[in-house]
């Protein structure tokens, strides 16, 4: 058994009690005190883990398919999926921390979101809804989706605003771009424009609820918008 492993806090501590308890118990204070820390560091290493995998479970199958309908929508509006925009899907399996199926799930909705008959507006509701329990996934969502636009150094106007309709429907209200055209930053200027006031009474709209409505009927209304 290795009984000093100086890689956390834990061993350290547990030197310093082993260090006091030897005053009274001698080597076998010392190796109690060090043993001890070294269970501490165990206890630390499990709880990292546990926050990582928390981390990665906040992409369900639902989040992951509506987002990934979305960027497969994205990539394909000019009529082509570039080589660039296929490198930022697969690099954005390992950033999000994908496991084999929901990595399997994402390319099979990229490919749906390339579809002619993708139907886009539905998509985006879908997920506004998802979002509501998952908000921190937002900022992922749309650094991805402001990739795929600015790596096509030939993006249309139509996909430059189907990029700002995507933002503004995660809430991001400031962004910007550095094509250099007008009237993006126009269209764009006027359709971020939302007070976090409104944001929150267009959650209560969506669910059909007020700021007195319990937790409970909370999660009952947005499990029957999801069905």
């Amino acid at each position: 058994m290795i009984f000093f492993q100086m890689n956390t806090w834990g061993v350290f501590i547990g030197l310093m009690v082993g260090t006091l308890l030897s005053l009274r118990f001698g080597i076998a204070g010392l190796m109690l005190g060090i043993y001890l820390g070294n269970k501490l560091d165990e206890a630390i290493l499990r709880q990292q883990q546990q926050q990582s995998t928390r981390k990665r479970q906040f992409w369900n199958k639902q989040t992951v398919a509506l987002a990934f309908q979305l960027f497969g929508h994205l990539a394909k509006i000019d009529g082509k999926v570039s080589a660039q925009s296929i490198h930022i899907i697969e690099s954005s399996l390992d950033t999000f921390g994908l496991g084999k199926i929901l990595r399997t799930l994402a390319k099979q909705s990229f490919n749906q979101g390339k579809a002619h008959d993708f139907n886009y507006y539905r998509t985006i509701q879908q997920l506004q809804i998802a979002l509501m329990m998952r908000p921190n996934l937002k900022n992922a969502i749309a650094n991805i989706a402001i990739k795929l636009v600015e790596a096509d150094t030939s993006a249309s106007t139509r996909k430059k605003h189907r990029l700002a309709e995507i933002l503004r429907s995660l809430g991001i209200i400031q962004f910007n771009a550095h094509w250099g055209q007008q009237q993006y930053h126009y269209h764009s200027q006027q359709r971020f424009h939302a007070s976090p006031t409104q944001n929150i009474q267009w959650a209560y709209d969506v669910l059909g609820i007020t700021p007195h409505t319990s937790m409970a009927e909370v999660k009952r209304k947005y499990r029957k918008l999801l069905s």
